[in-house]
């Protein structure tokens, strides 16, 4: 059990490596200000309802960070649910990241570990700026 879990890991951080590289071959369209990375669970637990609250809460998010250009914030958004994968890289580009959720096909499980080791993809030698 412990072979397979080291194994999972190694997996999930050699993906975090590649994903780090393709944040800073897409620099072009970071903000100057802080970056942030939200972890969107998009697995079956948490139901419609669930993923109602959690899309309208997101949208909210990115409205209030479309409201302060001056900060200009960079925003990255990984989902894990039935895949795990970075869903925007990071961008300034508000009104596409609210939009990020559209197509996302809900269910499956919560691989919640998998998206935070994924997510150093995204802080791992200077990916986010």
């Amino acid at each position: 059990m412990a072979e397979r879990f080291k194994t999972s890991q190694d997996l999930w951080h050699n993906q975090a490596v590649y994903e780090a590289q393709k944040h800073r071959r897409l620099r072009y369209q970071h903000g100057r200000g802080p970056s942030n990375i939200f972890i969107l669970d998009t697995s079956s637990s948490i139901g419609d309802e669930g993923v109602q609250r959690m899309k309208d809460a997101f949208t909210s998010i990115i409205d209030e960070y479309s409201k302060h250009p001056d900060i200009d914030e960079n925003v990255a958004v990984i989902v894990c649910g039935r895949q795990t994968k970075f869903l925007r890289y990071f961008s300034n580009q508000y009104e596409d990241i609210k939009r990020c959720l559209d197509d996302v096909d809900f269910g499956g499980p919560s691989p919640l570990t998998a998206a935070f080791i994924l997510s150093t993809g995204g802080l791992m030698d200077g990916a986010s700026r």
